[in-house]
Order: C-alpha cells, then sequence, then structure tokens
C-alpha cells in the first residue's frame, strides 16, 4: 500500500485485530478448543469485512475450512493450523500469505505438547519464514514468530517476545512481512479465488484458511457497502 496510506494502513490492522481479540477473550475460559476458536475468528472476519471500506480502501475476506479426515491429521503434514492470504491492490499489486500453528496460552504446557509445537513450528518455517503462533489468551492473541519457537526448544512460547496480532497485520501491509511465495494467484474473483483458497489449504493441510483483499478505489458494488467506523 502507498505510504500515504498509513492512517488506513491503521485502520484495518486495529479492526482485525479488535474482532479476533474479543472472540479469544470470549472463549479463553470455555471448553472451545483451539480449531474451534480458529474457526469461529475465521467466520467473524468474513461475515464482519465481507465488504467494508476503510477511507479510500475496499476491504473483502472470505474464508475456507478444510474438513478433518481424523485426529490431528489436518496439520501433521506441514503443522500448520491456519493460512492467512492477503491481496494488496494498488500501483505494486502483491499477493502474499502466512502460515499459523494456533495454541492456547499456557502456564504449565507439557513437555509432550511443548515438543509438539516445536516440531510443528520446524514444519512451517521449512515452508516459508512467514510462519507464526497465535496465542490464544485471556487479553487477546499474541503473535509470536515460528522461527524464535524452533531456536529456543526450551523456552515456552509465552516467555519470547510477542505482539499484538495488529502489529503483526500492520507490517504485511507495510510490506515488511509476508511471503509473496505462498501467495494466491491474482486476477481471480468470486468461486475461482475461493476455490484457490481452498487449494492453497489442501496442500498445507491446514484446517482453515483467510483471504484479506484490500483494493485500492471504490468500485460499483451491487448493494451498499459499509464503511468502518473505529467508534462503532
Amino acid at each position: 500500500m502507498d505510504r500515504t496510506d498509513s492512517f488506513t494502513r491503521d485502520l484495518i490492522s486495529e479492526a482485525i485485530r479488535s474482532l479476533i481479540d474479543d472472540i479469544a477473550r470470549e472463549h479463553f475460559d470455555a471448553a472451545t478448543q483451539e480449531h474451534q476458536l480458529t474457526s469461529r475468528i475465521c467466520g467473524a472476519l468474513e461475515a464482519k469485512f465481507s465488504t467494508a471500506w476503510f477511507s479510500n480502501r475496499r476491504v473483502r475476506v472470505i474464508t475456507q475450512e478444510f474438513p478433518d479426515k481424523g485426529p490431528g491429521s489436518a496439520e501433521k503434514k506441514t503443522g500448520v493450523d491456519l493460512y492467512v492470504g492477503i491481496e494488496i491492490d494498488g500501483p505494486d499489486p502483491v499477493s502474499k500469505g502466512l502460515l499459523v500453528q494456533s495454541k492456547w496460552k499456557e502456564t504449565a504446557r507439557s513437555g509432550a505438547e511443548h515438543r509438539r509445537l516445536v516440531g510443528q513450528c520446524e514444519q512451517m518455517t521449512a515452508r516459508s519464514p512467514a510462519s507464526y503462533v497465535w496465542l490464544y489468551g485471556p487479553e487477546g492473541v499474541e503473535v509470536v514468530p515460528a522461527g524464535e519457537v524452533v531456536s529456543s526448544t526450551i523456552s515456552p512460547p509465552e516467555s519470547l517476545g510477542s505482539r499484538k496480532i495488529s502489529e503483526l497485520f500492520r507490517n504485511v501491509l507495510d510490506c515488511f512481512e509476508g511471503d509473496p511465495a505462498i501467495g494466491l494467484p491474482r486476477g481471480l474473483s468470486g468461486s475461482a479465488t475461493r476455490r484457490a483458497l481452498k487449494a492453497m489449504i489442501a496442500e498445507l493441510a491446514a484446517r482453515s484458511g483467510i483471504l484479506i483483499s484490500i483494493g485500492s478505489t471504490r468500485e460499483p458494488e451491487p448493494y451498499e457497502p459499509i464503511d468502518w467506523n473505529p467508534e462503532a
């Protein structure tokens, strides 16, 4: 995105963070499993941002889930729980992706669970450096680079440097993070976009996928889109 869009980038990143954090806080003390919470986040993002305007930027979110084929089968191949694709239209259009493994924030994760997480992070970083652990906690979601988990094999991710999820998305929109090698093909629309997202999560053996598409101009719409109000 153009550097003159700094305010808009902040709006988009904060809107995503606010929604995701609210859902994580709501379910932290519930019986919800990590993949169920991720699924709820995907659905809420698509419902909220099916079409929304942030200043002069159009944001659309579509999501796709892949059915389980057995206990843990969706993550065995690559360690990926969630695929996030980001498309940014403009003078220098870009399509890139992120790989995510989601975990509840723990105070006493077992040794076996920690070793499994390290293994998942090793699998993800072997595929892409743009790999992250999302820690679902009582205050929202914290983001830890998967590479740091691999480098600190005896340290729980909760003890490593973490960021708010808005910082991650702001860096993606600033083009400092995200991997073009795992972006979806550009120029797709409608059902073709959803099929491409489905194909990507099938390739990654992920449970869920999110595509965040950011347009550069106010295009004619078949219905009146919402304008994002951060105070609403």
